[in-house]
């Protein structure tokens, strides 16, 4: 009796085998994968999406060893950066931000989009760009407001960083608003685009 489970157990696995084997899978259905997809994820029955792997700009760059860099296997590793809250992939020779423009420009000392001004306005700063490799040149980041401009100034601070404050007029009306500033870093013509957004009087 045990020989004739152990064969049946065999011939199953057998029969089994080349759909183990085949390299294509769909998860979240049973439905077969398009004859070009390695891997299919269906939300027919469950709604989601992928989590990528969670890292800071510090831990990222904690990946970029020496070996890491000339491994041409970790091209297309991806990453979602809490930092700069966007998704970015390494194309060999540097992280590429996947947000608008693709610079990967932070600030020290923090983000200066937050927390939202006041409503009597103010001025916040300095804020230094932060990026790697550094712009350096006599103007490495132009600021250009793209939204908001009649209640928000920007004022360059130290040419030789791009270090800035940024100020906006007292807001007298119960509405939040926002303005847009793009940062574009003069040595690779990338940029990035910052919402700040100012509370209403209430």
């Amino acid at each position: 009796m045990e020989i004739k489970l152990k064969l049946k157990f065999l011939i199953n696995l057998l029969v089994l085998f080349p759909l183990f084997v085949s390299g294509q899978t769909t998860i979240g259905s049973v439905t077969q994968p398009a004859s070009y997809s390695l891997l299919e994820l269906s939300t027919a029955t469950i709604k989601g999406g992928i989590r990528m792997p969670q890292l800071t700009t510090e831990e990222r760059d904690n990946l970029t060893t020496p070996a890491f860099i000339s491994d041409t296997k970790a091209k297309g590793l991806t990453v979602y950066n809490l930092d700069n809250e966007c998704i970015e992939y390494w194309n060999t020779l540097k992280w590429v931000s996947m947000c608008i423009g693709n610079a990967d420009i932070s600030f020290k000392p923090g983000a200066p989009t937050k927390p939202p001004f006041p409503p009597e306005g103010g001025t916040n700063g300095p804020f230094t760009p932060v990026e790697k490799p550094a712009c350096t040149g006599q103007t490495p980041y132009t600021y250009t407001i793209i939204t908001g401009s009649d209640f928000t100034t920007i004022d360059i601070t130290n040419k030789d960083t791009g270090a800035f404050t940024i100020s906006m007029y007292p807001n007298a009306t119960a509405i939040a608003r926002t303005a847009i500033v793009r940062v574009t870093n003069n040595c690779s013509g990338e940029f990035k685009e910052f919402l700040f957004s100012q509370d209403g009087d209430t």
